[in-house]
């Protein structure tokens, strides 16, 4: 586009800093207990956390950067470089990928979501329950942004019921559509975090501790009896804080004869998509037997002939059956499989790469040394009590989150904060949990989460409101991540 500028003075900025760190091991020596090839590891760690938070090029363009910068500066061949970006995490994550695009496409997820909506009462604040519900659930297992999208038109429809026709003309005055935008993007974001493949930092933080010299196995099932509590609490007290606290008009006795309206607005868009098609009960099937596969497995892995099998396998089986499946015969006479490669063209491929590039940095980080000399460097940190150091580096996390990416986030300060547990002689996974838990509960601003900006491209939220609302969610968030870190995660690990 004409007039369009490649760096803005933020990305010119970033980009230099970054460049400049880069080189900064042949400007100068390697500090005390960083050996040379630790020193260019945290040149190379430096540019691309640069590079991240200031957008000189795309975050995935940055994700290359190992490939690239380890083997010329002979700190890696490329063999060792690239190994993380074939992770097994990479794959359980593609695998759920692919099972995810088969629900979208065949509208499966849009039926689940309004089930559960429908099945709620008809007062205002329980329709919005029943959202929230629908949407936290659907986004364990799909994308957080597709989940909000698909559930926002239905959502504008069953406000205009509640609202009636004169109700108020303006969107952004509208109490009761604000709340229920809100509840559908903090629903998103909290129930992403009750699967390793509902949100990235859950995955990169399972890759990255199962790595030397953490070695530590975080199955599907395991995560889930971990986090899915989580969910269980926080989505209830969101909801609470949204139409107890922020929007109290949700509790107008007045208006739950439009309530029932807003219900029957719910109901009709369930009718909309008929009868469960064959491509449906198929795709469904699969999702089952994988969603099983993946709580059973510790029992399947028992078996003779499947001791080798994980996460990840099923994963991509899941995702090879949805191509291999036929989805029965369409209106026009077509058949089709559950899944074409057209449609997997579409997936964010951007994300795996992501992981690839920041779990590289991370292993090199730790080859050569460089986490313990982060660890020495902060050793300031190690005389404070674990619940007070984990409350920080929630709170942290939580709040770099609402400006940048969460995945980024953790990519670049797990290895600081494992490398801090380590140095404070305290279990690494006790610190690394809470930090990737936070980085997916961001609530503030509309730039936090793509279902924060989903939402309020909508019209019913201003930013005010959003930051009212989300300061509130976030020191709930906060609150509960760091004590069931301190008190619940050590029952696990």
């Amino acid at each position: 586009l004409q007039g369009q500028r490649l760096y803005t003075s933020v990305r010119l900025t970033g980009l230099l800093v970054g460049l400049f760190l880069l080189i900064m091991p042949f400007i100068f020596p390697a500090p005390e207990g960083l050996s040379d090839a630790g020193w260019k590891v945290m040149g190379v760690t430096g540019l691309m956390a640069v590079w991240w938070v200031t957008g000189p090029v795309n975050i995935t363009v940055t994700a290359l950067v190992p490939l690239v910068a380890f083997p010329f500066l002979g700190v890696a061949d490329f063999k060792a470089a690239a190994a993380p970006y074939s992770h097994p995490t990479v794959y359980l994550f593609f695998g759920g990928f692919l099972i995810a695009r088969a629900l979208q496409r065949w509208n499966l997820h849009k039926r689940i979501a309004l089930i559960i909506a429908s099945s709620v009462g008809t007062r205002p604040d329980m329709l919005i329950l029943g959202f929230m519900i629908a949407v936290a659930f659907l986004s364990m297992w799909v994308s957080n942004t597709a989940t909000a999208v698909m559930m926002l038109p239905v959502a504008a429809s069953v406000i205009s019921y509640i609202s009636g026709p004169d109700g108020d003309a303006n969107p952004a005055n509208n109490r009761i559509g604000t709340a229920m935008m809100l509840g559908i993007a903090y629903a998103a974001s909290i129930g992403g975090i009750g699967t390793l493949v509902g949100t990235p930092p859950n995955a990169f933080m399972a890759a990255f501790l199962s790595a030397e010299p953490y070695n530590y196995e975080i199955s599907f099932v395991g995560w889930m009896a971990l986090a899915v509590p989580l969910v269980i609490i926080m989505l209830p007290l969101c909801w609470f804080i949204l139409t107890h606290i922020m929007f109290r008009e949700c509790l107008s006795p007045e208006l739950r004869k439009s309530g029932a309206e807003g219900r029957k607005a719910v109901r009709e868009a369930l009718k909309e998509l008929g009868p469960m098609k064959t491509a449906e009960w198929r795709v469904g099937g699969v999702f089952l037997f994988v969603a099983l596969a993946w709580m059973f497995r510790p029992l399947l892995s028992s078996l003779p002939g499947l001791e080798t099998i994980n996460d990840s396998s099923i994963g991509v089986l899941g995702g090879l059956l949805m191509f291999l499946m036929p989805a029965g015969t369409l209106k026009d006479g077509l058949k089709v499989r559950l899944l074409s490669w057209e449609d997997a063209e579409k997936l964010p491929w951007g994300v795996l790469i992501l992981f690839g590039g920041g779990l590289s940095m991370a292993a090199l980080i730790s080859q050569t040394g460089a986490s313990d000399w982060i660890g020495s460097g902060l050793s300031s940190f190690e005389t404070m009590p674990l619940l007070l150091m984990t409350l920080c580096i929630t709170g942290t996390i939580l709040l770099l989150t609402e400006l940048t990416s969460n995945v980024t986030t953790t990519a670049a300060l797990l290895p600081v904060i494992a490398a801090l547990g380590t140095s404070a002689g305290i279990d690494p996974i006790l610190l690394a949990v809470p930090a990737a838990l936070a980085a997916s509960c961001a609530f503030m601003l509309p730039v936090a989460t793509p279902p924060n900006a989903v939402v309020f491209a909508s019209g019913y939220i201003t930013i005010p409101q959003m930051i009212k609302a989300g300061v509130l969610v976030n020191l709930v968030a906060i609150g509960v991540i760091t004590l069931a870190a301190y008190f619940y995660l050590p029952v696990f690990f």
